[in-house]
């Protein structure tokens, strides 16, 4: 899937720091930037869906 490194590299982007760990906060946030920018809910339920992953 092409799709989940690229929700991952936006993520990781947004996120800046300590990649190993998950951050709630950041989970919860991410998804409410990509809204604001425009991305589609299918967009964003796959980024959350390569976080989920990675993690």
């Amino acid at each position: 899937m092409k799709s989940y490194p690229y929700g991952l590299r936006e993520y990781f982007t947004f996120k800046k720091e300590k990649f190993e760990t998950l951050n709630q906060d950041n989970t919860r946030d991410f998804p409410m930037l990509c809204d604001q920018k425009g991305v589609s809910a299918r967009s964003r339920d796959l980024f959350l869906g390569a976080i989920k992953f990675h993690y």
